[in-house]
């Protein structure tokens, strides 16, 4: 299953609609598949991401959905639930499919789930936890497309795993209880990686069944705003 598009997924500045209606553009060119919509600024993405999209946000989305289905581009809309160990885990998944609801009711198809960048300890019982809310959210769409729901788990890359992969408990339990048929982001050695190959992959698969979806953040700049990337990619 090779997918090639776009995350945005970055920190700094949000673009404009018009911003988001030439990156369609340039995918539908390129023959690329999808757009995956999940900006940290975006403060009903993350920060305040139990709360509904405002009517005016709305009306945004809506109009990125419908270009992207005229051009043959699959839109998807992320959520990044920041829910803790501590957090009453019933009523946080309510308010996820409450979310998710809303994405559906735009007409959106495709979700992901965002569990990056978040400052808990990468055990078995985070893994539990995350595991919960994507059975949920797959059970609650309905879609039976493997790929109708991508992942990024809190380990997204070696670094985070503090050691061999292999040795993850964070990983190991999620691999276990996560649908295998459901693609999972990964970023490589490091969360910018200058080189992704075969054996960072063949080792990832050794502790996770599910189809990977590389997000390359080599060519990012919200770390480094002051670098422009000009080369061949």
């Amino acid at each position: 299953m090779l997918k090639r598009g776009y995350i945005e997924g970055f920190y700094g500045r949000l673009m404009s609609q018009q911003d988001r209606n030439l990156i369609l553009n340039s995918l539908a060119e390129l023959s690329m598949d999808f757009y995956l919509y999940g900006p940290k600024e975006d403060p009903f993405h993350r920060s305040s991401w139990s709360s509904l999209y405002p009517k005016d946000k709305v009306e945004e989305l809506e109009n990125f959905r419908l270009q992207g289905e005229k051009l043959g581009i699959r839109t998807y809309m992320a959520l990044s639930p920041l829910i803790s160990p501590k957090d009453d885990l019933k009523r946080g998944i309510d308010k996820i499919l409450n979310k998710i609801k809303q994405f559906k009711d735009l007409g959106f198809k495709d979700f992901a789930i965002f569990f990056d960048d978040i400052n808990f300890e990468k055990n078995d019982l985070l893994a539990n936890i995350h595991s919960n809310i994507l059975n949920s959210v797959n059970e609650f769409i309905g879609n039976r497309e493997e790929d109708a729901i991508i992942f990024c788990p809190t380990v997204y890359c070696n670094k985070f795993a503090r050691g061999k992969l292999i040795n993850s408990s964070y990983l190991k339990a999620l691999s276990k209880e996560v649908p295998e048929t459901m693609p999972m982001l990964w970023t490589g050695s490091e969360v910018v990686s200058e080189t992704i190959g075969d054996e960072d992959i063949f080792s990832l698969e050794k502790v996770i069944k599910n189809p990977i979806f590389i997000w390359d953040n080599y060519y990012a700049n919200d770390y480094c705003p002051r670098k422009l990337f000009i080369g061949d990619y």
